[in-house]
Formats: C-alpha cells, sequence, structure tokens
C-alpha cells in the first residue's frame, strides 16, 4: 500500500471525525495503521474516535502507544492526558497535562487543564497556579481568569477575585461572563451605586444580554428606583426564556413600584407556567389584601399554607388580616419558627413579630412585649453579624453637620422642563407617612413612588463631599437632580410626585436646594405612639435605632431638633402636620393638604382602601405604659413635647 493510500485515509477519517461520524472515522484510521502500524498520529487520533465513542478503556491502549513512540510531541500527551480525565484517572491526566508543560511552556491548554484536575483533585492552590499560568501565557484565555476568580469567591477571598476581575476588564471591558462576576462581587459588597455602574457600561455594550438587564434591574430597585428596576428587568425577560420564577420575581418589583395590576398580570403569567405554590398564593394574597379583598386574600392564605406551614409572608399577611389573631395551634407552630436557628434572620424576625402580634390580641400584653424584645433580640444579632449598630454619637455629630450645610448657599437650580414636581412627605418611621401619601396618591395628578431611597443616595454623596472639604458646584447639583427624576413614566396627566420616605427629614436642606418648586410635608405624631410603634413593627428596613425602646428615643430626639431647625430655616415651604388633628378632622384636613401641595381638591382623596383602617388604629400607649420608662427618659431628656412630639423651648 502507498503512502498516497495513508494520506487519503487519514484525510477520510478526520472528515469523518469532525463531523462525529466515528464508526466511519475508525474504519479509516484502521485503514491508515494498516499501512503504517506505528505511526503516533493515526494511532492518537484513533484512540480519540475510541474515546469520543465512548470505549475509553480501549482508547487508552492506542493514546498510550502514541506518546510511547513519540513522547516529546505534546499533542499526543495533551490527548492521552484527556483521556485519563475521561476514564476518571484525574492524577495521571494531572501528570500528563504536566508533562506537556514542561514540553511547551507556553501550552495554554494545558496550563488550564492542569488548574481544572487540580481543582477536582482538591489542589486549591496547584488550581489557582494552572489557571493563572494560562492566562499570564494569553491574557485572551479570560475563562482561565474566571477560574480563579470563581475559587477565590468560594474561599472568601473576596478582595483577591476583585483585583483579578478588574484586570480582566481592563483589557476587555464588555466581556459579558467578567462583568457577570463583577456585578456578583458588587452584589455581595451591597455596593449598589457600582453595581447601576457597571450594569449600564454592559448593556449599553451589549443590549441583547439579559443577564446586564438584571443586573441594571437590582441595582435599580436597591437604589430605591422601582420603575426603573421594573423596566429593566422586563427588558431581560424580553431577551430570555422567562420561567414561572421569573414572572413571580417581576410581580414583587411591580409590587415596590406600586402597580398592583402589573403585579398581578405578572403572577398570573406565573402560574400559566407551573401549578400555584406556596410562595405564589401568598403574594397573591397580599396583592388581594392591597386590593381591599379581605375575604379572598384570607383564603389564598390559607391555601399557601395548606401546601407549606411555615410560609412566614402567609402567616404575616394572615396576622394582618385578623388583626393578629391565631388560634392555639397556629400561634405554636409560628412561635417554633421564630426560634429555629436554621432559618434566615428575616423570617425568624417575621415569625417573632406575628407571634408578639397574636398576644396582643389576645390581651397578653407581657408576653406581646416578651415576644416584641425577642424580635429585636435576633434584628440585634443578625446587625452585629454585619457591623451594624446603633452609634449616638454619630447620629448627634451628622445632624449638626447637616444643620450647618444647610446655611450655605448653593448655585440656584431651576426645575427640569417638562420634569414632574416632588412632594416629599417627611417624619419619623410610623408616623402616619403612609397615610398622608395615600391620600394624595388618589389624585388624577399624582404618582406614588412609595418610599424612594435615591434621596438618602444624594445626602450621603453630599455629606461624603463636605468630608473632603468640597461643597457641590452646579453641574454637581444638575446631576443629583437627572438622579433623581430618572425613572419615572412620563405622562402629561400626572405632574406631580410623591415620595413618603420618612428618613427624608434629614435631607430637607438638600431637597430644598434642588428642587425649589418642591412641597415639604412634615407629619408628626404623638412621640410615645410613635416609639412604640415603631417597637411593635416588623421592619425590612436597616434601622439600627429601632431594636431598643432607648435608642428610638434618642434618635426622636435627634430627628425632633432637625424639624425644629427645618422650621425655622425653610417657614413656608417646611409644612407640619400634626396626625392626631388631620385624622381627628379629616375631610377638612385632607382638602388643606391637597390644596397645600398645589393640587385642585378631588373628591377621590377621601375614598381609598387604607383611610378606614389606617384612622382606626387604636393607641397601645395605655396597655404598655410600664414597658415604655426608657423611651419616655430619652424623650424628656431631649425636651421632646410627650404630647406633640414637637421640642420644647429652653427654660
Amino acid at each position: 500500500m502507498s503512502e498516497q493510500s495513508f494520506s487519503e485515509s487519514m484525510e477520510r477519517g478526520l472528515a469523518a471525525h469532525r463531523e462525529g461520524r466515528m464508526a466511519d472515522a475508525l474504519v479509516e484510521y484502521r485503514a491508515a495503521l494498516s499501512i503504517k502500524p506505528q505511526d503516533a498520529e493515526a494511532l492518537s487520533l484513533m484512540g480519540l474516535a475510541l474515546m469520543h465513542g465512548g470505549r475509553t478503556n480501549e482508547a487508552l491502549i492506542l493514546l498510550g502507544r502514541a506518546v510511547d513512540i513519540e513522547p516529546r510531541t505534546a499533542g499526543f500527551r495533551v490527548n492521552l492526558a484527556e483521556g485519563f480525565a475521561r476514564a476518571g484517572q484525574n492524577s495521571r491526566a494531572l501528570q500528563e497535562f504536566r508533562a506537556v508543560t514542561e514540553l511547551q511552556p507556553d501550552h495554554v491548554h494545558a496550563w488550564d487543564r492542569s488548574g481544572d484536575l487540580a481543582a477536582l483533585l482538591g489542589d486549591q492552590a496547584a488550581a489557582v497556579d494552572g489557571w493563572g499560568r494560562a492566562y499570564l501565557v494569553d491574557y485572551r484565555s479570560i475563562e482561565s481568569a474566571l477560574k480563579i476568580a470563581r475559587l477565590e469567591i468560594a474561599r472568601g477571598r473576596v478582595d483577591v477575585a476583585s483585583n483579578l476581575i478588574d484586570s480582566v476588564l481592563s483589557r476587555s471591558p464588555t466581556e459579558p461572563r467578567t462583568l457577570a462576576i463583577k456585578c456578583q462581587l458588587l452584589e455581595s459588597r451591597r455596593d449598589w451605586q457600582a453595581l447601576a455602574d457597571v450594569s449600564a457600561t454592559w448593556t449599553r455594550a451589549r443590549p441583547e444580554d439579559a443577564e446586564g438587564w438584571r443586573s441594571a434591574a437590582r441595582a435599580a430597585f436597591e437604589r430605591g428606583r422601582h420603575v426603573e428596576a421594573v423596566t429593566a428587568f422586563k427588558r431581560s425577560l424580553a431577551l430570555s426564556q422567562p420561567t414561572a420564577a421569573d414572572w413571580y420575581a417581576l410581580s414583587g418589583l411591580c409590587m415596590h413600584a406600586m402597580d398592583l395590576a402589573s403585579a398581578a398580570e405578572a403572577l398570573d403569567k406565573a402560574e400559566t407556567l407551573a401549578a400555584p405554590t406556596s410562595e405564589t398564593l401568598a403574594r397573591r394574597a397580599m396583592l388581594l389584601m392591597y386590593d381591599g379583598q379581605f375575604a379572598r386574600a384570607e383564603e389564598h392564605c390559607r391555601r399557601a399554607l395548606a401546601l407549606d406551614a411555615g410560609n412566614v409572608s402567609a402567616i404575616t399577611t394572615l396576622s394582618r388580616l385578623r388583626s393578629g389573631r391565631m388560634s392555639d395551634a397556629e400561634l405554636q407552630m409560628v412561635a417554633s419558627l421564630s426560634r429555629r436557628p436554621d432559618l434566615d434572620a428575616e423570617t425568624r424576625i417575621a415569625a417573632s413579630v406575628a407571634v408578639a402580634h397574636a398576644h396582643d390580641a389576645r390581651g397578653e400584653i407581657d408576653a406581646a412585649f416578651r415576644a416584641y424584645s425577642d424580635t429585636h433580640e435576633i434584628a440585634l444579632n443578625r446587625d452585629q453579624a454585619v457591623g451594624r449598630a446603633y452609634d449616638r454619637v454619630f447620629v448627634e455629630k451628622r445632624a449638626e453637620r447637616i444643620i450647618e450645610l444647610s446655611r450655605i448657599t448653593l448655585p440656584s437650580m431651576t426645575p427640569l422642563d417638562g420634569a414632574m414636581r416632588p412632594i416629599f412627605v417627611v417624619g419619623m418611621p410610623r408616623s402616619g407617612t403612609t397615610l398622608i401619601e395615600s391620600v394624595l396618591s388618589v389624585h388624577s395628578r399624582v404618582f406614588a413612588v412609595g418610599e424612594r431611597s435615591t434621596m438618602q443616595q444624594i445626602l450621603r454623596a453630599c455629606l461624603e463631599l463636605d468630608v473632603r472639604g468640597a461643597v457641590p458646584d452646579a453641574e454637581i447639583l444638575r446631576s443629583w437632580i437627572q438622579a433623581y427624576l430618572t425613572g419615572f413614566p412620563v405622562t402629561a396627566a400626572k405632574d406631580h410626585l410623591t415620595d413618603k420616605h420618612p428618613l427624608n427629614f434629614e435631607a430637607v436642606g438638600i431637597i430644598a436646594a434642588l428642587f425649589p418648586e418642591a412641597r415639604i410635608v412634615h407629619v408628626r405624631r404623638n412621640p410615645l405612639e410613635t416609639g412604640l410603634a415603631i417597637f411593635r413593627q416588623e421592619s425590612e428596613k436597616p434601622w439600627s435605632f429601632a431594636h431598643r425602646l432607648e435608642d428610638i428615643g434618642h434618635f426622636y430626639g435627634v430627628y425632633a431638633r432637625l424639624a425644629t431647625h427645618w422650621e425655622q430655616h425653610l417657614p413656608g415651604r417646611f409644612v407640619t402636620l400634626q396626625y392626631e388633628q388631620f385624622v381627628a378632622d379629616f375631610e377638612t384636613e385632607a382638602r388643606r393638604l391637597v390644596e397645600g401641595c398645589g393640587l385642585g381638591w378631588e373628591t377621590a382623596c377621601l375614598d381609598f382602601q387604607d383611610v378606614s383602617r389606617q384612622i382606626a388604629t387604636g393607641s397601645g400607649v395605655a396597655r404598655y405604659a410600664q414597658y415604655l420608662d426608657p423611651l419616655v427618659g430619652e424623650l424628656k431628656r431631649a425636651r421632646v413635647n410627650l404630647e406633640t412630639g414637637a421640642l420644647d423651648p429652653l427654660p
């Protein structure tokens, strides 16, 4: 047989091999070997064909013979190494790949596979060395660098992973796998502004990547831009095949954006793809409760609990629907959830609050107070784990500096053309800001955004500038205005927006500078009612002052000093409503509120789902009076009037 016949068989074998026709490839390789039985290339290729056909043991014999004939040919050793790996002989495979790197130190694949096999064998240092050498040999070997980053994240060495990812991005700034890990790192650090910046780069460069839009949605949500989050998440769904879990996630985003109709629609789509789960039924119950369909909401809670008796969302919604009432069996079950150390803190907190509400509904005040205290112990332990604690000195100094900064004259700003006019509803948490926004939100010209955190971020940026000895110039102020107004739907009908983030009472100075046309409505309530309501309320927000009555009293004192300053510094712009007076003469006060915000009166402002339930909220101070000494003591030290919450004048 001739050399030509050998070459022709090899060519036909390779063509069949590339096309996945292993049986045909084997026929041709055998024909070639019948001509040249000791040809290392033919032996190695036939071994590969056997391996790809699932005949690994036979393959190893031929692959080994090829290496025996030509031990210094790197390609034959690579094939043998892959054969050992396919057979599960990882140590021998690693040995062969290391032999390849000795023969050919710039062999990227051999270094990368050495890293893979070392990782499988549990040798993390060798894995990092192999992947690192692959990346150093060729910076285009991005996957090798990403393997190191993933391993370092798993080892808890986040800073090492972050530095490596930044190095990769400096060479390939729009590589999607690298951007995905960068976003993962930023999420773990809760650096939401940086996440927004990276996801913006990602979506601009690769608008077809669904994951980029998901990261953008997360960044927007965590910065309080709920409408923007919904828009970004919808883009991600349009670029993928949405699952029931995806539609469920969208329903939650829509709820935060106060678009309950879209939330219900997304939940409908989730249930067309999968049977209702305990989670979707609990979410539906919440929507029905918000819509005032209390009987149907309770039915869905019970269906959710029938599927998962430990569904805390269903339990807490049912608790709200029944004003805390539970049967003995229900109470025992929820109490057991609150004590389970294997559950996350948020779940235990929600269960513990439901237990406290149940005791409260029964008039068992001692047991209720113990349960509320237990709730805050869980929260304090959670906060301690992440290094969060209430710092009185820091809070006082921060407030003093906010007052000092408010006296600095900043460049004058003019409203953006076509922008909605903000109405900020501020005050202590649980002071009645939700009631005030509810009255305004049903007005035909008002778009309610709930508690938008953007102004808190702007305030932090302002204070960070101050630490560096800088003052925001006109360009910075305009960028903050744009940042705050981004993400709202453009509609001619709704030319006002409400933002009821209560802690914006700290940001009143910068609000006044950015939005000279804005209305600032301050809601003040009896401080004992407010403080007790904070203590008795489950909160998703990281408010470190909320877990001890004495800290609540101290924080209230700082708030009262700031509120007094704003009343004196911004007369006519910072308008205080006394909650008790508002609910006592609701129609008159509601009309005054609406007209004071520059809106024409609409009778719909007297007719919304929450008003009757909120006004009917009874006082708890008398029942819990014996426990309130720490709160009362702090309020008195701060000169807070125990009836109105205003700051009493110095004697």
